[in-house]
C-alpha cells in the first residue's frame, strides 16, 4: 500500500511538470512540448523511477490538449471548430477528442521515448 502511495507520488511529480511546460509553450510550435516531455523521461531513468511511462504521458498529454482545444473553443466562440468541422464533415466534439488523442500519442511516445533512450544505451551488446 505504501509502495502504491509513493508511485502515485511520482507519477503526480511528472504529470504536473507536463501539463506546466505545455501551458507555457501555448503560442509555439505544437511539437516543442515534446522535448521537455522527452528529458523527463530521461530524468525519470536515471532516477530509477518504476512507473508507466507510456499511460503518465498519454493522460497528461490527453488533459493538456483536450483542455486547450476546449478552451479556445470557449474564447473564440466556435468559430475555429465550426470551420474545421465543416471542412471535415465531423461534429465539433469529436474534432476536440481525436485532437486530444492526438496531443496524448505524442506525449506518451515522447515519455517512452525519453525512457528508452537511456535504458538501451546501458544494456550490454549481445555479441
Amino acid at each position: 500500500m505504501k509502495k502504491k502511495i509513493i508511485n502515485d507520488i511520482k507519477t503526480g511529480a511528472i504529470v504536473i511538470p507536463i501539463i506546466l511546460l505545455a501551458r507555457i509553450s501555448i503560442g509555439e510550435p505544437w511539437w516543442l512540448v515534446v522535448i521537455p516531455v522527452l528529458l523527463i523521461g530521461v530524468f525519470i531513468t536515471y532516477r530509477k523511477w518504476q512507473i508507466d511511462s507510456f499511460i503518465v504521458g498519454f493522460l497528461s498529454g490527453f488533459i493538456v490538449w483536450l483542455g486547450a482545444n476546449i478552451y479556445f473553443h470557449l474564447t473564440f466562440h466556435d468559430l475555429v471548430l465550426a470551420k474545421v468541422g465543416s471542412l471535415l464533415s465531423v461534429p465539433e466534439a469529436a474534432i476536440i477528442f481525436f485532437s486530444g488523442l492526438i496531443g496524448g500519442l505524442l506525449t506518451g511516445l515522447a515519455l517512452y521515448t525519453g525512457k528508452i533512450m537511456v535504458y538501451k544505451r546501458d544494456l550490454k551488446p549481445m555479441f
